[in-house]
């Protein structure tokens, strides 16, 4: 695939990433099986207070509430700022567990008393509530602490910040007595002035602060604090409050930018660190690109540059038996191979020869001698390990840094400072989320971003990065040579060519992967290479041989219950009320 198409499959991916995560985040925010449809709330300086909630109820709830972290109380008084609650409106069984957790209820007390937290009043249905919409209002009379300088009066009223997401808020504050000065809202909320009411509009987040803030002039509060300069102190506050407002929600808006316009963003650093030199290089090229050993092949112009697979290791089997190093001999299922020189070789060559020397049998390696001393160790882990290490070790090239500069590392480097910026949104969550609802969003969309840069690190080593010297032309040249050995048309103009010259290039389709369907083609031609029979038998012997190593080794090392936390069996959980 061209690096173009590379490139759209992982926008599309970071596309999908950012759409996903928004939905989920949303949903967090807004959503689930339980949530307040529209909160109304009416406020006076005096104290007076009544809420309207409209839940919505989608799950299996028993129990509508509203709980305080004040002191709320139903008889009596006490000698400190409280809530003392009036009247509670609704279809079930109202009830109150106050401050000293005495409950207050018609019926199922007990139930409630277990069930319910201290300062929290609300409805209980014992049958649950059946999906659908269910009002409930609270009146209440509230005695909070009142600063005063001598001028003007000062209220700071939390109606919530623990809670279920408030789809709809409305909060309406009473000035028929004219007393109020001035009123913010935390968050900022749109305001309206309606007559004598301040009409507050706005939504809030799941667990986001909803709070009101007066100064007024005539009141007569049971907890009254002095405090000099109110009028400058709240004023600054709040402007300061503001403007760190608008940072988190600049900085959050930011970072959903960056993750909507992440395809952007990779087409840049492509642009800049992958795009490749233009060659004009023939579709199909019937001449081998280069002499080079047919791992190396495997390595660096199959597939990734960086990737080398079993077809290197087939191919240089093939390419010793070529060269009359070794000799290989397929009876049945069991392939056989002898060892006839051991010398001008290379390294990899070399390590493939120890490996047939070592699993040798009377001087000859045979993939069913190897398979059945596999089985003859099963529940022998340490030599099973040993045989599995040794099959890996074939299989580890990764040698090809001399021919790119690995794109993966620029990716890394942007992943890593992705992962800087969550960890920061993180941390600034943590500590102000009660204040700045945006850094939620803010801590999320980071999140999102180091995913998609994450995503980008397996991508090819050279879609980031680029070919050294002029070797993006040999890499298309090996692709047009591959095309060119895959087409029977071009084939068979070649038919009564050199025998050995049809050996090579069957080894170097296999490098290339293709070994197979270049033997049948060959067959089909009908030119006689003993190789072109031997490749499946190569292929099914090696195939098969590693399949035995990897079930007998799994079956021995057995399974089981993890040591430690987190280890055990099973699990699960729930939670609601």
């Amino acid at each position: 695939m061209r690096e173009e198409g590379q490139i759209i499959i992982i926008a599309i991916i970071a596309i999908a990433i950012a759409f996903a995560g928004e939905s989920a985040l949303n949903f967090y925010k807004y959503g689930g099986d339980l949530y307040v449809e529209k909160y109304t709330a009416y406020l006076s300086p005096e104290g007076n207070l009544t809420e309207d909630y409209e839940y919505g109820v989608y799950g299996n709830y028993r129990m509508l509430y509203r709980v305080w972290n004040a002191p709320l109380i139903y008889e009596g008084k006490l000698n400190k700022p409280y809530i003392k609650i009036l009247e509670i409106n609704c279809s079930y069984i109202p009830y109150i567990k106050d401050y000293y957790g005495n409950v207050f209820a018609s019926s199922y007390k007990e139930e409630i008393a277990y069930l319910a937290f201290r300062n929290e009043a609300g409805c209980f249905n014992p049958s649950g509530y059946k999906h659908g919409k269910y009002s409930v209002q609270y009146k209440y009379i509230i005695y909070p602490p009142v600063n005063y300088d001598n001028n003007l009066y000062h209220m700071n009223i939390k109606l919530a910040d623990k809670h279920v997401p408030y789809r709809d808020v409305e909060i309406v504050l009473d000035n028929s007595s004219g007393s109020i000065v001035n009123v913010y809202s935390h968050p900022p909320m749109e305001m309206e002035r309606n007559g004598d009411f301040y009409i507050i509009h706005g939504k809030s987040q799941k667990n986001g602060m909803i709070e009101v803030e007066m100064l007024f002039r005539n009141a007569s509060p049971k907890f009254l604090y002095h405090e000099d300069g109110l009028m400058e102190k709240v004023r600054e506050e709040n402007n300061a409050y503001r403007m760190k407002y608008e940072i988190s929600l600049l900085f959050s808006s930011a970072l959903k930018y960056l993750t909507l316009l992440f395809p952007l963003i990779i087409f840049a650093i492509y642009y800049l660190h992958g795009r490749e030199k233009k060659y004009t290089i023939p579709r199909y090229l019937s001449t081998i690109p280069k002499k080079r050993k047919p791992w190396m092949v495997n390595l660096v112009f199959k597939g990734d540059a960086m990737d080398f697979d079993m077809h290197g290791f087939y191919a240089t089997l093939l390419d010793l038996h070529r060269r009359g190093i070794i000799e290989i001999e397929n009876e049945g299922k069991e392939l056989k191979i002898k060892i006839l020189k051991d010398k001008e070789m290379d390294w990899y060559e070399k390590k493939v020869i120890r490996f047939l020397k070592k699993y040798s049998i009377n001087g000859a390696f045979s993939t069913e001698k190897l398979k059945e001393k596999i089985r003859n160790y099963k529940g022998d882990t340490y030599n099973l390990s040993k045989i599995q290490n040794d099959f890996n070790d074939i299989r580890r090239v990764r040698n090809g840094s001399e021919f790119i500069i690995n794109g993966r590392y620029t990716m890394l480097k942007f992943f890593a400072a992705s992962l800087l910026l969550f960890l920061l949104s993180a941390i600034l969550f943590a500590i102000f989320h009660q204040k700045y609802p945006p850094l939620l969003n803010a801590m999320i969309y980071s999140l999102l971003l180091s995913i998609q840069f994450l995503i980008t690190i397996p991508a090819p080593s050279t879609l980031f990065g680029k070919w050294r010297k002029d070797y993006y032309r040999e890499k298309l040249e090996w692709n047009s040579f591959k095309r060119f050995l895959l087409d029977m048309a071009h084939l068979e103009k070649y038919e009564m060519k050199d025998i050995n010259m049809w050996k090579e290039w069957l080894v170097y389709a296999t490098a290339l992967g293709i070994g197979k369907k270049v033997a049948k083609q060959l067959k089909k031609m009908n030119i006689p290479i003993p190789e072109a029979d031997m490749i499946p038998y190569v292929y099914i012997a090696f195939a098969s041989t590693s399949h035995t190593l990897s079930t007998t080794y799994s079956s021995s090392t057995g399974g089981g219950g993890g040591i430690g936390a987190g280890g055990g069996f099973g699990g699960g959980g729930a939670g609601g009320r």
